[in-house]
């Protein structure tokens, strides 16, 4: 054909790679044979995938069996960890049951104490009151009044005694105990009486009445131990002292009585302070180690705290704070 007016002619394309690319891609001319697949075409086409799944399928196998090895190898290390903890758990809950029975026995033996020193009083008055009516009837001197005054004083110092032993048969049997309003001065003025040999007690009382509500032997039991033990610690002191200090303590809307017991006992060390009021740790020779332990656990229950100072140069100051409810506090 002849060259059009702008110039352009016809000549033989000197690459025919789109035209076969174009044939290939329509699957006709030599390319026809591709619309029809043989084994021999899949493996031309697809050898390297069919090679790989093999493997692939090898390695999904090898990954799962590793993958539940794996998994029972760390379900039974955690099966063992948790039986290993239990049994611990178990152990521990042995323990803490055979400590709070061997606290218990303690509080009991201590209640005993403080039972005998408290019936002694009500029995002796008990033995006095039957004694002056024996006389007033072997002298011929007694009368219908007499004899209901007596009576009735007796009754009066069996109930008092009926109290002491229902109180220490309560924690025997490890009841719930009846609270009633305490006269802390009244208390420690009477413990402090009890204990006083050859020390020098101190006592700072404030005037008044400083009521807490609580139930009386336990009170008693706390402060009997505290002032025991600053009492005996102080006895390794030539000149043993021991002052006993009650103050009455507001932080904002929150009131409490702080009752801080101080020693002239020996210098402690570290380690040694640091043991004060460890379960089954003590210094004492017939010691049990609880003394402190159950001073604590009595002081929790009624929201208080006990904590100890180091003195300088030597000995220990017990701080006790003690909550003050609003109706003792309207009693102030």
């Amino acid at each position: 054909m002849p060259k059009t007016s702008d110039g352009m002619y016809w000549s033989l394309a000197p690459d025919l790679s789109n035209v076969e690319n174009l044939m290939k891609e329509l699957k006709i001319g030599e390319y026809d044979f591709l619309r029809h697949w043989s084994l021999k075409q899949v493996w031309a086409e697809y050898k390297t995938f069919i090679l790989l799944i093999p493997f692939v399928i090898l390695n999904l196998i090898w990954f799962s069996w590793r993958s539940s090895k794996l998994v029972e190898k760390r379900t039974n290390q955690l099966r063992k960890s948790f039986k290993e903890r239990e049994q611990i758990r178990e152990k521990a809950e042995k323990i803490k049951g055979e400590l709070e029975q061997f606290q218990k026995a303690s509080i009991v033996g201590q209640m005993s104490n403080i039972f005998a020193h408290e019936v002694k009083q009500p029995l002796h008055a008990l033995y006095c009151y039957a004694h002056a009516l024996q006389r007033s009837i072997d002298n011929g001197k007694s009368d219908e009044e007499l004899l209901k005054e007596g009576l009735n004083k007796i009754q009066d110092q069996a109930q008092h005694i009926g109290k002491i032993v229902e109180g220490v048969r309560v924690y025997a049997k490890g009841k719930e105990s009846e609270k009633e309003n305490v006269d802390l001065n009244l208390l420690l003025q009477k413990i402090c009486t009890s204990l006083k040999r050859k020390h020098k007690l101190l006592l700072r009382l404030p005037e008044g009445n400083f009521f807490i509500t609580a139930n009386p032997l336990e009170i008693q039991l706390i402060f009997t131990n505290i002032l025991k033990n600053a009492v005996e610690a102080s006895e390794k002191n030539d000149n043993p002292e021991v002052s006993v200090e009650v103050n009455h303590v507001s932080e904002g809307p929150s009131h409490h009585y702080v009752v801080t017991v101080s020693d002239n006992g020996p210098k402690l060390t570290e380690a040694e302070f640091n043991e004060i009021g460890l379960p089954l740790v003590t210094s004492k020779k017939n010691g049990l180690g609880l003394g402190i332990n159950i001073v604590k656990t009595l002081l929790l229950k009624y929201g208080g705290n006990l904590k100890f100072i180091q003195k300088e140069p030597a000995g220990i100051k017990s701080v006790i704070t003690l909550p003050i409810t609003q109706n003792n506090e309207e009693k102030q």
